[in-house]
């Protein structure tokens, strides 16, 4: 059995290795590539795609429409927060449809919402309004607290716009990938603490459930690793990485239903396991699917292993 201290320098390498353009350190050759960290997207800067631009919808978001079995448009480019654009996937009739908030990974240093984009695109095939949301990165203006603001105010922004796109903002699940999943569930838990810099001017940061795809959610397991993105080792700043750490948050918000999905071959297993049981113990309805076969970078692509994180979100979204 591999040593515990060998397991987690295993993991934080494939979180890294989650920024936008690497590489699985762990795939079939077993030759990963150095991680890029990618400043997240901001106001005013522009990104290709390869679907056929069909109209604009502001001087600074543009509508595309994406081919798919149930016909799904996305707008990209749209100012949530000062500096931060998001891009939102949904359905191009019907609803109203329930609404996700997704955070990509990428090590908590780098990551963008295209990285997550298919996932985006297949949970919106399935009649889901997908907010696809970047977050300030360590050495772009992010880590605590400002990460955690930024999604609790993409879950204000999604609920307060919902109807523009036929969503329905009674139902806002937020679901996270990799260190967004350890974001996300903090944000799920706590985030009516982090509330400053949101263009949404009403509504709760709270969401109505949350799903956690492959995350680190005990930041204590990193140890001064991670002091980097609290701005010191947990020695000097205990506080910060007490209300950074969802171990340590499980005792709030009894009422918030949980699904967890990890790889059976991801190093972050045991974390989700830990995660889920503390939860359980707490009151939460935790649910946990550790995928067969499922790799850290398998378990998001809807190409390999992302059917059990697609199945855990329409869970929540449709109760």
């Amino acid at each position: 059995m591999r040593e515990p201290a060998a397991a987690l320098a295993t993991a934080l390498v494939i979180l890294l290795s989650g920024c936008s353009g690497a590489a699985d350190p762990g795939g079939e050759n077993g030759q990963g590539t150095a991680a890029t960290a990618a400043a997240p997207r901001g106001a005013g800067s522009t990104s290709s795609s390869t679907s056929t631009s069909t109209s604009s919808t502001s001087s600074t978001s543009t509508t595309t429409t994406l081919p798919g079995p149930a016909g799904i448009e996305e707008v990209r480019g749209v100012a949530f927060t000062p500096g931060l654009e998001l891009d939102v996937v949904h359905p191009r009739g019907g609803g109203p449809w329930p609404v996700v908030v997704l955070l990509h990974g990428g090590g908590w240093v780098g990551g963008a919402p295209d990285d997550v984009a298919p996932l985006a695109r297949a949970l919106a095939a399935e009649g889901i309004v997908v907010f696809n949301a970047p977050y300030r990165v360590v050495f772009a203006g992010g880590g605590y607290p400002t990460s955690f603001e930024d999604a609790a105010c993409a879950v204000r922004f999604a609920r307060q716009e919902a109807d523009r796109y036929r969503g329905d903002p009674r139902r806002v699940v937020l679901a996270g990938y990799s260190a967004g999943a350890h974001i996300g569930a903090v944000v799920a838990l706590a985030g009516d603490e982090y509330q400053s810099g949101c263009l949404a001017g009403n509504g709760t940061p709270l969401p109505d459930g949350f799903v956690g795809i492959a995350g680190p959610y005990d930041v204590d397991a990193f140890g001064s690793l991670l002091g980097v993105f609290f701005g010191a080792p947990p020695d000097e700043a205990p506080e910060r990485w007490e209300r950074g750490n969802p171990m340590k948050l499980v005792d709030r918000r009894p009422e918030l239903s949980v699904r967890l999905v990890v790889g059976e071959r991801d190093p972050l297993e045991q974390l989700s396991i830990s995660f889920h049981l503390a939860l359980t113990d707490a009151g939460h309805d935790s649910r946990l699917d550790v995928v067969s076969g499922a790799t850290h970078a398998s378990i998001d692509d809807p190409d390999a292993d992302a059917g059990a994180a697609v199945a855990a979100v329409l869970e929540l979204a449709r109760p």
